[in-house]
C-alpha cells in the first residue's frame, strides 16, 4: 500500500465518520423533538378528555352548564408546538400530520367552547364540543402511540371517557341532523 491509497482510504473514512456524526446528530435532535411533543400532547389530551368527560357528566346528570363551571374548565393553548413547528421537517411524515390534526381538533375545540361561554348553551352545542374534544382526546391517543413507538416507550393507556362516549353516541341517534355527516363530507 502506497501513501496515495493510504490517503485515501483516511478520507473515505473521514467522511464516513462525518456523515455518521450528522446522521446521530439528526436522529438525536428528532427523538429530543418527539419528546417535547410528546410531552406536550399527553397534558393537551388529557385536558381534552378531562373537559369531554366533565361536560357529558353535567349534561347527563342535567344539571346546566353555567359560566363558572366553563370558567373553571379551560383548554390551555399550546406552549411548544408553535416552536416545534419551524422544526417539523425533521419528523416523520405520519407523526407530523397527527399533530397538526390535534392541534386543529383543539382549535377548534376551544373555538366552540369560546362560543359556548358567549352564546346559548343548549344541548347541541355542548355536543359539538364533546364530539370535538373526543376528535381531540382519540386523536391525540393515536399521535402519543406513534410517537411511543418510534422512540421504544412503553403505552401508558387510553383515555378513559364512557361519559362523554355515551352523550355523543346518544345525541347522534336523538339529533342526526346535527350529527349525520362529518364536516369533511360532500354535502348531500
Amino acid at each position: 500500500m502506497d501513501m496515495a491509497d493510504i490517503a485515501t482510504s483516511a478520507t473515505v473514512v473521514i467522511l464516513l465518520a462525518a456523515v455518521l456524526a450528522a446522521w446521530l446528530r439528526e436522529r438525536r435532535r428528532t427523538r429530543t423533538l418527539l419528546g417535547v411533543l410528546h410531552a406536550e400532547a399527553r397534558g393537551l389530551c388529557a385536558e381534552a378528555a378531562g373537559l369531554a368527560e366533565a361536560l357529558a357528566r353535567r349534561q347527563a346528570d342535567g344539571v346546566p352548564i353555567d359560566q363558572l363551571f366553563l370558567d373553571m374548565h379551560a383548554l390551555s393553548e399550546p406552549q411548544t408546538w408553535p416552536g416545534l413547528v419551524s422544526s417539523s421537517g425533521l419528523m416523520p411524515r405520519d407523526i407530523l400530520g397527527r399533530a397538526v390534526e390535534l392541534h386543529g381538533h383543539l382549535a377548534l375545540a376551544r373555538a366552540r367552547l369560546a362560543g359556548l361561554r358567549s352564546g346559548p348553551r343548549d344541548r347541541a352545542g355542548a355536543g359539538l364540543l364533546v364530539t370535538t374534544l373526543l376528535h381531540a382526546a382519540n386523536g391525540g391517543e393515536g399521535l402519543l402511540c406513534e410517537i411511543e413507538a418510534r422512540l421504544g416507550w412503553p403505552h401508558r393507556g387510553e383515555p378513559h371517557m364512557p361519559s362523554a362516549t355515551a352523550l355523543v353516541t346518544a345525541m347522534e341517534d336523538d339529533t342526526p341532523e346535527v350529527f349525520d355527516r362529518a364536516y369533511w363530507s360532500d354535502p348531500v
